[in-house]
């Protein structure tokens, strides 16, 4: 089917050829393999701060009706719509938000080919078949792109809807298809539904079927009316602009506190991120085409509309992002792939001048030139496929904050604990996605060095949980002395191998008493001290206290705790015996870190009403249940003495 007739239009069919789909179908799989490889990345710990949010707004509306309480009532209803789906129909309450995030990043990054599709198609219809691929190829290797597509969140699906809008606005026109820019009105609204700053593309959607003729009039009037009965749904009967003071959407409130200076500031500084994350040299030569195509230095004028298009299209929604202060690059999402499409039209109008070139040579030698265009880019497109599959590798790797969550859970007892914001949601089950069953309460994100040990401890926090950066700081000088009066539990020490941030645990208490070095070992555990506190010893109290190890190795299988309290003669009154840690699915079998510090349970030793008067002996040792084999020191002796009471 031919171009129809409106001036200036390309004579070239609406669809491209057999060979072009196939050379997309190319790109797509390249693309495909780059994104969906390292989909789940660092899952079940949830990495993008959005992620967890549209769950929960999710999780509140099907048990609660509203997600006021965190805020998201205000918001597109869209992305917390899809997650809505997955939640009531897929996910067990007891089960994290990973469950859900999974599934829905896998739509996401389908949404982000989709784009990359109508990204082809839009440069097809703008300037040609070479535009549309080059477009697609630019898309597939971007690495902030790739990078992006991963994550659950809203931006994919409202580029998705905003870019097929633009399309079947493009196409429509040119080939007079009235239904397609019916069809665009309702993609829009599809877009807005994800994100509000698609209507910024309205003017260029409403009004662009105008350009057909008079007898457009009543098309663009219906669409019109369809997309004011659409957001006044939107806005006056959906919860999307609720009553209250903290209800308006606060992004659409900004702007009026901007001032003058930072309205000129804000989109510079959009503009340098944008930037930034773009290969200019893949798409300045683009750019430089397109420049000499709406300058109209180059020939094939019936570019220049479709390219003008797709270029106030970018502006349109850069500008009104922009009218908010510096925003997330992810906002600028449609305006970066668009800009990506425009370079694809200005490599394809170079490629059109060297093939005109060649061919008014004597010989022609259009074929070659085209092959040395694909060359060039194919060159420059290298560094960017290199860096997007270095990507793809490292979201396989896995993610340190699991390790951290899973050592936590089967190792520590329930307590309150600091981060920095690097593991400020480690775990948190319903911010992080933590799989625990130990409860960790959070006292905020701050930095150990902050405050006094007295004054964290005063506080009841428990842990901290501190950067490798600085603990290595500490290791050289630590004037406070912090790492003097706090125990390292685990460190976590910088890996190519792992994702995620390196850290250590340290535990706000140390030992009170240190076990002395040649009577320390068991077997391949050496216990480093305890903290028991005499003052207490009475008949009839109760002695509490924790023991602190380390082991060299695994032992050959679990072994229990005995803590025995001998009289003078060695007989036996009384006793407290255990597994070692506060959760029994850790067992001696598993403690491999050399390193790693042990505190053990709170054991609680009940001391006899008739205690007579005398010195006894606290002892601890190890036993297996099955076998009843004891851990032996290098003496032969198969326990340790902790203390020597003296009771009066």
């Amino acid at each position: 089917m031919k171009a129809s007739a409106l001036p200036g239009d390309p004579p070239r069919p609406l669809w491209p050829t057999r060979r072009w789909w196939l050379a997309l179908l190319v790109l797509l799989v390249l693309a495909g393999g780059l994104r969906f490889t390292g989909y789940n990345f660092s899952l079940p710990y949830i990495d993008h701060p959005d992620e967890p949010n549209q769950f929960l707004a999710a999780r509140l509306v099907l048990d609660q009706g509203t997600s006021r309480s965190i805020g998201k009532h205000s918001y597109p209803p869209g992305i917390v719509a899809l997650h809505y789906l997955f939640v009531r129909y897929w996910q067990d309450p007891a089960q994290p938000p990973s469950i859900v995030t999974g599934p829905v990043r896998l739509i996401a990054i389908s949404a982000s080919l989709l784009s990359i599709a109508l990204l082809a198609l839009l440069g097809y219809h703008g300037a040609g078949p070479p535009a549309g691929l080059i477009a697609a190829g630019i898309a597939s290797v971007t690495p902030w792109l790739v990078d992006h597509s991963r994550f659950a969140t809203a931006d994919s699906f409202a580029t998705l809807f905003s870019l097929l809008a633009l399309w079947l606005t493009l196409a429509g026109v040119q080939y007079r298809r009235r239904g397609w820019t019916t069809w665009a009105g309702h993609a829009l609204m599809l877009a807005v539904l994800f994100k509000y700053q698609a209507l910024f593309l309205t003017p260029l959607v409403l009004l662009a079927p105008l350009l057909a003729g008079a007898s457009w009039r009543r098309v663009v009037a219906g669409n019109a009316l369809r997309l004011a009965l659409f957001l006044a749904w939107l806005f006056l009967l959906t919860p999307a602009l609720e009553a209250g003071e903290d209800s308006p959407i606060r992004n659409w409130r900004q702007v009026t506190t901007l001032t003058p200076a930072a309205l000129l500031q804000a989109p510079l500084a959009n503009l340098g991120n944008m930037l930034a994350i773009l290969d200019l040299r893949l798409l300045a030569p683009g750019w430089a085409g397109l420049a000499l195509l709406l300058t109209g230095r180059a020939r094939h004028g019936w570019r220049r509309p479709a390219a003008l298009y797709l270029l106030l299209a970018a502006l349109a929604v850069y500008a009104g992002v922009g009218l908010f202060g510096e925003q997330p690059l992810r906002l600028l999402l449609t305006s970066t792939l668009l800009l990506v499409t425009l370079s694809g039209i200005g490599w394809a109008q170079w490629t059109t001048l060297v093939i005109e070139r060649a061919a008014a040579l004597a010989t022609p030698r259009d074929v070659t030139a085209a092959t040395a265009i694909v060359f060039v880019f194919l060159l420059l497109a290298l560094p960017s496929l290199q860096r997007s599959l270095t990507n793809a590798y490292e979201h396989t790797l896995p993610d340190r904050r699991n390790d951290l969550a899973a050592w936590a859970d089967t190792t520590l007892p329930s307590g309150r604990h600091i981060a920095t914001v690097e593991n400020h949601k480690t775990l948190n089950r319903d911010w992080g996605g933590y799989p625990g069953v130990t409860t960790f309460n959070f006292a905020g994100q701050y930095h150990l060095g902050e405050r006094p040990l007295a004054d964290w401890r005063a506080d009841g926090v428990d842990f901290a949980i501190l950067p490798w950066r600085d603990y290595a700081v500490w290791l050289d000088d630590d004037p406070q002395g912090y790492l003097a009066e706090t125990t390292l539990l685990k460190a976590w020490p910088p890996s190519e191998a792992h994702r995620g941030p390196s850290m250590v645990v340290l535990a706000l208490r140390t030992p009170t008493q240190l076990q002395p070095a040649g009577e320390s070992q068991l077997g391949s555990i050496r216990l480093l001290g305890h903290d028991l506190d005499l003052g207490a010893a009475r008949p009839g109290a109760t002695l509490s206290f924790r023991l602190y190890w380390q082991a060299d190795a695994p032992t050959d299988g679990d072994y229990v705790v005995f803590n025995h309290l001998l009289d003078a003669d060695g007989v036996l009154v009384a006793q407290v015996d255990g597994p070692p840690l506060p959760d029994t699915r850790r067992g001696t079998s598993a403690w491999d870190d050399p390193q790693e510090t042990l505190i053990s349970r709170e054991f609680r030793l009940q001391l006899p009403e008739d205690l007579a008067a005398g010195e006894y002996r606290l002892v601890t040792g190890w036993y297996r249940r099955d076998t009843g084999q004891r851990l032996l020191a290098p003496d032969g002796s198969d326990h340790l003495t902790l203390v020597t009471l003296s009771l009066e």
